[in-house]
């Protein structure tokens, strides 16, 4: 394994910061702030450093939002504060502990402006995450596909988190060209098959090499709930064993994928082989998971 010092990689998590709205309290989410807190606290170690997007309101929440993630050791170098317009939220509903969202329209993340740091940060990355979500208002998605367009990462991965009503095929296949990697669930899979016309088989893995090839990506990963996550490349498909942990009384699905991307992403990073980074993102995913809260600490031993 590299060294720390030449392991010294950055990251960056593109999109939306959010406070996620629960009928027990309110916590700080979205999917690439979860992403890249993730990223921090395994790739910490290693000499990885994760950076932050988006965009807050100059408001009491957005002041919290910028000192928790500060707490969480991601670079808020990026995270802009607009006068103008209140920090996101989203209503969540959680049913046998999986969620159902409300998000709130017309936001700070909606409002992303771009300015020489991004075009710094552009050029001296290597793994952008972004989503199509920060993407439905014109103003964040020219600045994001901006950043896109320039950015020189070796990974760029598209994390396509469909979320109704903001959906836009445009958008979606628009953001498959500038990736490599594309992370994405079951039921995101056969939607992006539908819309790429390619035929869905009974078996999900041929629908999920055929859709990676279309695309010609270096690889899909593809999350499967319990089930875990699994590495779709043109030599096949690799899976792996989801450990089976103890749920706490409060836990719920929220930002386990989020986790399994990080784990992965890391994984990338360190040269790990394949089945090992799968194996440890199901680990992390499953005690995610198994947690109440989309960021909670990750224990020692499973890092």
């Amino acid at each position: 394994m590299a060294s720390d010092d030449q392991m010294a990689k950055r990251v960056v998590g593109v999109g939306e910061v959010l406070w996620d709205c629960f009928p027990t309290g309110d916590r700080l989410g979205g999917a690439p702030l979860n992403f890249t807190a993730h990223c921090q606290q395994l790739g910490g170690p290693f000499g990885i450093q994760a950076a932050i997007l988006s965009r807050v309101g100059n408001d009491a929440l957005g002041l919290q939002a910028i000192q928790q993630i500060e707490q969480l050791g991601v670079d808020t170098t990026y995270l802009q504060v607009d006068p103008n317009h209140r920090t996101g939220m989203v209503r969540v509903e959680l049913n046998h502990g999986e969620p159902t969202y409300e998000i709130v329209n017309d936001v700070a993340w909606d409002y992303l402006q771009w300015n020489e740091r991004l075009a710094d940060l552009a050029k001296n990355v290597d793994v952008v995450c972004f989503g199509s979500l920060a993407q439905r208002h014109s103003v964040s998605r020219e600045v994001i596909q901006r950043f896109l367009k320039e950015t020189t990462a070796t990974i760029r991965l598209f994390d396509i988190n469909l979320r109704a009503p903001y959906i836009s095929s445009k958008v979606v296949l628009q953001c498959t060209s500038y990736a490599n990697y594309v992370k994405l669930n079951e039921e995101e899979l056969a939607w992006l098959a539908d819309e790429l016309g390619v035929p869905r088989r009974d078996e999900i893995e041929l629908t999920a090499l055929a859709v990676r090839h279309e695309l010609a990506l270096d690889a899909l990963l593809l999350t499967r709930g319990s089930l875990g996550c699994f590495y779709v490349a043109a030599g096949g498909v690799t899976g792996g064993e989801v450990p089976q942990l103890e749920f706490a009384s409060d836990a719920d699905a929220v930002g386990a994928g989020d986790a399994a991307t990080a784990a992965f992403v890391v994984g990338l990073l360190r040269g790990l082989p394949i089945p090992t980074l799968v194996a440890h993102a199901n680990l992390v995913g499953a005690y995610v998971a198994s947690r109440s809260g989309a960021v909670p600490i990750i224990p020692e031993s499973i890092r």
